[in-house]
């Protein structure tokens, strides 16, 4: 992107990926980058959209309208904003500014969007006091090395977020169901084999992709203390997320699975069970649950996702048992006084000891 003065209004003149960017209602992400770095982010933007990613950038912009009222409309409509980092990302202007950090201040600040970092050149955002803010924090890290594994990482977490489509345009995500269910002071509930979830409330669930259990989409209640619903077999992408007064969860030993970002950002969440029935914990699922100070993993657990319990800045000890074979990267990231409580000779003693992690063996 560069600008030119026309008359006392500076209009912004956008660049070309070789594509239209994406205009329209479904999910699409925003991409937020350096004119310096054109070359690498065209040429992964266009990758990206050549895999069914609904993606907009800065041609959108036409000549003469005005460059913050387009970019905000965007920011504001898009699903998630893609920051592609570099030192010359974190170049500021004379009056430290710069397009980058506004639109950064934009997706956080005003949209509160998600934004993931993607470092196509290595730069240690702690060293630029104006972005930590919006990127230290951000829900995705990713260091870019150009191979089909990082492509397809970066898709497979756009598609969590729905910007994706199948090759027949289709979108790859159902439409909720709405259930119901009677509030109590507590939320509970104990269902039957026959149960009707269609009369649940605070409850948004869908079936299942198989057909044979039922996701929790959303919860909507208000309840600070949540039992989740016996019957239902996944919490799905983001059904918490944002919860900031939830304080205790408990999870019936029907729930299989937690999708990624289910409980990210419940600040004031202090006790959680992981049922026996769960054999994976998802990326990101508690990120940013920084009142949370201890955890129990069962041994039906086998894997940790990236991120999981990042920022979790009260965690003091997490249990993790031998069943665990696989911890993602930057699964406590921001827990400084964590220790791993784990058995000698298991994969989680060998993660401690190479991620710097106080560990006590038991």
């Amino acid at each position: 992107m560069f600008s030119i003065e026309k008359g006392r209004c500076r209009v912004y003149m956008s660049e070309n990926f070789g594509f239209e960017p994406y205009e329209g209602k479904e999910p699409f992400i925003f991409i937020c980058y350096k004119t310096e770095d054109k070359a690498v982010v065209s040429e992964i933007a266009t990758k990206l959209k050549d895999k069914g990613v609904r993606v907009w950038y800065d041609r959108g912009i036409k000549l003469g309208q005005r460059w913050r009222s387009v970019i905000s409309e965007h920011i504001r409509d898009c699903a998630a904003v893609l920051a592609f980092t570099s030192p010359n990302f974190y170049k500021l202007k004379s009056n430290n500014d710069s397009e980058t950090l506004s639109e950064l201040e934009l997706a956080k600040n005003n949209y509160g969007k998600p934004i993931l970092r993607i470092e196509i050149e290595p730069e240690d955002v702690n060293k630029h006091t104006d972005f930590v803010f919006y990127l230290s924090n951000s829900r995705q890290f990713l260091r870019w090395n150009g191979n089909d594994d990082c492509l397809n990482e970066l898709i497979e977490t756009l598609d969590s977020m729905k910007c994706v489509t199948t090759s027949s345009g289709s979108l790859l995500v159902e439409q909720p169901i709405s259930v119901q269910l009677v509030s109590a002071q507590s939320v509970s509930v104990q269902l039957g084999k026959s149960v009707n979830f269609e009369e649940l409330k605070d409850f948004k669930c869908k079936k299942t992709k198989d057909g044979k259990g039922w996701r929790l989409v959303q919860y909507t209640g208000v309840e600070k203390n949540v039992t989740v619903p016996e019957g239902i077999t996944e919490i799905g992408d983001e059904a918490f997320l944002g919860f900031s007064s939830l304080t205790q969860i408990t999870i019936p030993n029907s729930v299989t699975s937690i999708g990624w970002w289910a409980f990210c950002d419940c600040y004031s969440l202090t006790q959680i069970n992981i049922p026996n029935s769960i054999t994976s914990i998802s990326r990101w699922a508690f990120c940013d649950c920084s009142s949370l100070t201890q955890i129990n993993v069962p041994n039906s657990v086998t894997s940790i996702g990236h991120e999981a319990f990042c920022y979790c800045s009260s965690l003091t000890q997490i249990n993790i048992p031998n069943s665990v074979t696989s911890i993602g990267n930057g699964a406590f990231w921001g827990c400084p006084n964590l220790t791993i409580y784990t058995a000698a000779g298991s994969y989680a003693e060998d993660y401690a000891k190479w991620n710097y992690i106080n560990c006590h063996l038991i």
